[in-house]
């Protein structure tokens, strides 16, 4: 699947947005075709599969939502999960996994860090600097995020934050928008 934001005139803030969904006919990623209509979906932004509640999770405009994907041998749609719908975000930006609390996601806004309980769609603030561009917490508890300054580059910095051991990591030149742990420990 994938989040097209739906850029207006000239780049600014999108009018649209939508979700695609892509099916191997071949086996490897070299034989992906479109597998259906796109779903709209407004300022689409976000993706995150949930192999736990096997679904996908879209965050967009000021929404969070997550779709199950039915298959067959020459189709995928997705099929929204309508109980597992949030408003009331300010631009979500990012989508991970809470490795510390399974059942939760983090996303990122221009408001701040939210956790969802993905079990009961109920929202906790967790940070309300801003804007953080992507927030992830290890198992250990440690939180690493990524952000922009009033002022600076809007897609982010040199930088990316390890919250617990105050530790700050900067690559010279760089822009860093997102940050991610690659673990398999995801379930």
């Amino acid at each position: 699947m994938v989040a097209d934001r739906g850029k207006g005139p000239g780049g600014g803030d999108a009018k649209g947005g939508s979700l695609h969904v892509f099916r191997s006919t071949g086996g490897h990623s070299g034989s992906l075709v479109r597998a259906g209509a796109p779903i709209p979906f407004h300022q689409a932004h976000g993706l995150l599969r949930d192999p736990r509640l096997e679904r996908m999770w879209a965050a967009g405009g000021s929404g969070l939502g997550a779709y199950r994907i039915v298959t067959t041998a020459s189709s995928a749609r997705p099929v929204e999960d309508a109980a597992r719908r949030l408003t009331g975000f300010h631009h979500p930006h990012d989508l991970q996994p809470d490795h510390q609390h399974p059942g939760r996601l983090l996303v990122t806004g221009t408001g701040g860090v939210y956790a969802v309980d993905t079990s009961t769609m109920r929202r906790t603030t967790l940070r309300t600097r801003r804007p953080v561009k992507s927030y992830v917490r290890h198992a250990s508890g440690e939180q690493m995020r990524t952000g922009a300054v009033a002022g600076g580059n809007a897609f982010g910095t040199k930088y990316v934050h390890f919250d617990l051991s105050g530790v700050d990591r900067a690559r010279p030149g760089a822009i860093i928008c997102k940050a991610r742990l690659d673990t398999t420990a995801y379930l």
